[in-house]
């Protein structure tokens, strides 16, 4: 019986051996999966972590786009405004002038200004003729001259001699007026150039003649 039992108690042990290297495996293994488990969940963490991130900077990179397209936009946009700016006053300012000369040519209908051409006396032999103003420059506007003359001859005159220019045609024109006593002549001039005569046809006695030439346009 001795010889029987051994055998059992040989397998028993086995078995014991195996089933602690079995209790020690499943041991480590448990604190494998127990040591490994954290770090899996850490590392899933940070995954979701990163992953939240990257679409952060996805949309941030998308606002500093769209920033820096409406940056763009407002720079171009403030160029425009600018531009539209200097428009503005340089159409003002041509508004201006175009008032000013408006009010100019108001003026020159009404012959509003005027100049002073001649202030003074004249002697004259019997039948001469004196040019007392002769204009250098063509006038520019049509107006007309207002003489006030005196003269101790009833035979004394005032002429305005000019050609008018109509279509490439120059067309004579001259006004010769008798100077009476206290009496003012009004001469029409278009725009021309144009010279003024006091004469005398008297043929035996001296003229003397004193005047003065306003001209109105």
């Amino acid at each position: 019986m001795t010889q029987e039992l051994q055998p059992k108690k040989s397998i028993s042990l086995t078995v014991i051996a195996l089933s602690i290297i079995c209790i020690i495996l499943a041991a480590s293994t448990i604190g494998a999966l127990t040591l490994y488990r954290p770090d899996e969940e850490l590392i899933d963490e940070k995954d979701q972590t990163i992953e939240t991130l990257n679409e952060q900077i996805s949309l941030l990179t998308n606002q500093v786009g769209i920033l820096l397209a409406n940056q763009s936009q407002a720079s171009s946009s403030q160029s425009e405004i600018a531009y539209l700016n200097g428009q503005l006053t340089t159409l003002g300012n041509d508004y201006t002038a175009l008032q000013s000369t408006y009010a100019t040519a108001q003026k020159h209908i009404r012959l509003e200004f005027s100049e002073q051409l001649y202030n003074s006396t004249v002697h004259q032999k019997r039948e001469d003729k004196t040019s007392i103003y002769k204009s250098d420059n063509d006038l520019a506007y049509a107006g007309y001259l207002l003489v006030e003359a005196t003269s101790n001859s009833t035979t004394a005159y005032v002429q305005l001699t000019y050609n008018y220019v109509y279509d490439n045609k120059y067309i004579p024109v001259d006004y010769i007026v008798p100077i009476e006593k206290d009496h003012q002549i009004i001469l029409p001039l278009l725009p021309s150039k144009f010279e003024l005569f006091v004469g005398n046809n008297n043929a035996e006695d001296d003229n003397k003649v004193s005047a003065i030439v306003t001209l109105y346009y």
